[in-house]
């Protein structure tokens, strides 16, 4: 009986043993799963919300296309291709041979424009870029295009073919100057954690380079640029003289940057964004940057630019739209809100019932009627008391601009518990504490 015990408690013991590292090795493993770390493509360092990239592998003859859902970035598609006959990057015209960068998407054509080798659409790249001029590439017309032939792999003159169903599928996700093409030999992959750690890092240094424009010196703006590359700078007196003006009139203009992209091909990062000033409630973009940067003794550094403004397909090296687009706003602002945009906002407050937002939009010295502006609000108070609703709508609107007045003429739908007319309502508008103000009004029944 004392050994059958101990025969037992021997059993037991390696039982709870064999359970015991399972239970260890199961633990790790689903550890080890749990945490392993998502991955991406290692050029695909930010990608803006609801934005697409499309990522060419010439090893593989693949095309990929990578999707920012909101939530995520992850793979949408992928589909062969065909890259240039001839292997390695291209150097010059008619070496058949397909780049290797950061590329952007800069038109489109459709099946009609096109004729049958392009297939059913296709898309123009900006190559050359910036940097292969820089490096003495020349050539042109690199495309992502379908094909009306069977797609075999390295068959073409240097664009990107696909097949006609892959290029219909894929061009619902191109946005023109938006999304980019980026062209590798092959694809190399990275922790999205890691690539995170980056973009914070270069969005800081973007943040300090937008802030450099803003408020800081000409020495300090040329300090985030490598001293290989000198930037067109012709403007920045003209941006200092605009903003020391702002600034003596208490106001100050507001440089945004919004879609910003990061992206990189080897040692090279392509930074890419909207541009846009701000002043008081005014906003005006004026076009889309791009900025080509390297990474020195642990610092960015921009060694090449392009800028594309609005509705244009043209790129340079300037900064002269800054300019223009301050002048622009500025005048604006000078002008105060805009007078279709008070007059909305009037309606909303009379409709709403909120007089003293009412009582805001009226000139101290406003008279109608007989009364002035105190009386005036008065009686509307007790209108506004009286009625279970008010709604006013205002349609036709026509505007004339003198040079102190504005007169907004329109015809008047007005609707309450208690009254309803419809009938034709003038306002004549005068700029008080920089701000349009309604100096007189009438009405007239239709």
């Amino acid at each position: 009986m004392k050994i059958f015990k101990t025969l037992k408690g021997y059993e037991v013991y390696h039982r709870v043993k064999i359970i015991f590292l399972l239970t260890i090795f199961l633990l790790i493993n689903i550890k080890a799963y749990s945490g392993a770390a998502a991955v991406l493509p290692d050029s695909l360092i930010l990608l803006p919300r609801h934005s697409n990239a499309l990522l060419v592998e010439k090893s593989s003859q693949h095309v990929f296309l990578y999707s920012n859902t909101g939530t995520e970035i992850k793979e949408i598609y992928k589909a062969p291709c065909s890259t240039g006959e001839a292997p390695g990057i291209k150097i010059k015209s008619g070496d058949k041979k397909t780049p290797e960068g950061v590329y952007f998407i800069k038109d489109r054509y459709e099946d009609k424009d096109l004729s049958p080798i392009y297939g059913k659409k296709a898309f123009p790249t900006d190559y050359p870029n910036f940097m292969d001029k820089n490096a003495g590439r020349s050539g042109s017309n690199i495309w992502l295009h379908g094909t009306n032939k069977v797609l075999k792999a390295m068959d073409s003159n240097g664009c990107i073919a696909m097949e006609n169903d892959t290029i219909v599928k894929f061009s619902e996700y191109i946005a023109i100057n938006r999304t980019p093409v980026i062209i590798v030999d092959t694809l190399t992959m990275a922790d999205t954690e890691e690539l995170s750690v980056q973009g914070s890092r270069i969005q800081q240094w973007l943040d300090n380079w937008k802030d450099s424009i803003v408020s800081g010196g000409y020495h300090d703006y040329l300090s985030f640029y490598d001293n290989t590359y000198l930037p067109e700078i012709s403007w920045w007196k003209k941006w200092r003289n605009i903003r020391s003006e702002t600034v003596k009139k208490n106001k100050n203009l507001g440089l945004y940057l919004g879609n910003k992209g990061i992206y990189r091909h080897n040692n090279i990062y392509v930074i890419v964004f909207d541009m846009g000033l701000k002043l008081l409630t005014k906003k005006i973009d004026f076009g889309i940057r791009k900025l080509f940067v390297v990474k020195r003794h642990n610092a960015y550094k921009i060694i090449g630019d392009e800028y594309l403004a609005p509705g244009s397909q043209k790129q340079g090296r300037t900064d002269s739209p800054l300019v223009a687009a301050a002048e622009t706003l500025i005048k604006v602002a000078d002008q105060g809100p805009d007078i279709r945009d008070v007059l909305k906002k009037w309606l909303k407050a009379w409709s709403d019932k909120d007089i003293e937002k009412y009582a805001s939009y009226y000139s101290k010295n406003f008279h109608s009627d007989g009364l002035n502006k105190n009386q005036w609000v008065k009686r509307k108070k007790s209108l506004a008391e009286r009625y279970d609703f008010i709604s006013i709508a205002a349609s036709n609107v026509q505007v004339k601009k003198y040079k102190k007045s504005i007169v907004v003429r329109f015809l008047q739908d007005y609707q309450s518990s208690g009254f309803s007319a419809t009938g034709i309502k003038t306002l004549i508008f005068i700029n008080e504490d920089k701000g349009w103000k309604i100096y007189q009004e009438s009405w007239k029944r239709k």
